[in-house]
């Protein structure tokens, strides 16, 4: 009582029922076969339109997917490319504190908020996309400078 003065005694007991009559636990089954199947969904399409481009490790729990793209390929644009073709990702650089260029080349997919039936398109867009950037990308890397 003393340590918790503004949760509604209501939704305390609606909670413990909700515990107790083993809701909870169908409902964490639930979710856990959902996000498997997503996660399932999200590596078999990786390793189908994938190039050896990409890399990955097969997470050991978690919603994201941590994609480490070719050396100097333009996250940015990449960004604006897939956003134009309904495909959204987090660029790595924003969860780090620090510059290190070679974490700028990193991104997070996420598979939390999408429905298994378009996480297929969405990667092979993405694959698609950061194919292009990186062999428009590569005719310029090696350009002598005059």
């Amino acid at each position: 009582h003393t340590t918790d003065i503004s949760t509604s005694a209501l939704l305390q007991r609606a909670f413990n029922l909700y515990i107790r009559e083993g809701f909870w636990t169908s409902h964490f089954n639930f979710m856990y076969e959902n996000y498997k199947q997503r996660y399932e969904k999200v590596i078999n399409a990786l390793d189908r339109f994938g190039s050896d481009k990409i890399k990955y490790s097969k997470p050991g729990g978690g919603l994201n997917i941590w994609l480490t793209l070719p050396g100097g390929l333009p996250v940015n644009t990449l960004l604006k490319v897939c956003a134009a073709n309904n495909v959204v990702f987090a660029p790595g650089r924003i969860f780090y504190s620090d510059s290190t260029s070679t974490r700028f080349n990193n991104i997070r997919i996420s598979f939390a908020a999408t429905c298994i039936d378009q996480i297929e398109e969405g990667i092979s867009k993405l694959c698609a996309s950061i194919d292009t950037l990186d062999n428009r990308e590569q005719q310029y890397r090696n350009l002598p400078i005059l």
